[in-house]
């Protein structure tokens, strides 16, 4: 059996005891890291790319703030933060929790897209919500024909009059497609009552003479 030098096992002794020291010495000059959710409110396309946020319900909004390659902003997005310091930076979004049966409801008339008037909007759809089911509108999707151009607004109606919510209110048709959800993040979408009666119409023809346009409804059924 091999005996230490008796100064060899001191100084073995002693670094044990100054390793032991350190691990359980608090860390004082680290950066503060935390984690928080945040609702993103803008995007700036820079480059470099960054978002807006409001920072755990507050309504100050936080500029400039960057994001993993991973995650491609949307406004109204619910994410996760992280705080290194005073810098602020997004991991990822929060999925968004569905409760009901989503159910595509398109309007696709093949005609030349004039401003309506109120006897000439396009035909309506029914609610189908019988006893305690609920409806919600959560998201729209339109574009018009893309080989005869042009462009349009329309505004989502409620059992003749307009849904009492600007983001459903004179929304631009073009050729390209777009689809809007509203219960990105913290919003929620619009409640609708059985059998209430819905359209789009038409608000005005904004440039050139759009053909055969398809606006999509998503509501969501749940119980």
């Amino acid at each position: 059996m091999t005996t230490l030098d008796p100064t060899l096992l001191r100084w073995i002794r002693k670094l044990a005891d100054e390793i032991v020291t350190a691990a359980n010495r608090p860390i004082t000059n680290a950066p503060k890291f935390s984690i928080e959710w945040a609702v993103v409110v803008s995007i700036q396309p820079g480059p470099p790319a960054t978002a807006t946020v409001n920072v755990a319900g507050s309504s100050t909004a936080i500029p400039n703030v960057r994001f993993l390659g991973s995650y491609a902003p949307h406004v109204n997005d619910l994410v996760m933060c992280a705080w290194q310091g005073s810098d602020l930076f997004i991991l990822d979004k929060v999925a968004v929790t569905q409760t009901g049966l989503v159910i595509p409801h398109t309007w696709a008339p093949l005609t030349t897209v004039a401003a309506g008037t109120p006897t000439t909007y396009w035909p309506g759809m029914f609610v189908p919500a019988p006893g305690s089911q609920t409806a919600t509108l959560i998201g729209l999707a339109y574009v018009t024909n893309p080989w005869d151009g042009g462009s349009f607004t329309f505004t989502m109606y409620d059992n003749g009059l307009p849904i009492p919510d600007t983001r459903y209110q004179n929304l631009t048709v073009t050729t390209t497609q777009t689809v809007t959800w509203f219960n990105e993040g913290l919003s929620t979408g619009y409640a609708l009552s059985a059998d209430d009666f819905i359209f789009p119409f038409v608000e005005s023809v904004v440039s050139g003479t759009p053909k055969n346009p398809t606006i999509t409804a998503y509501i969501e059924y749940g119980v």
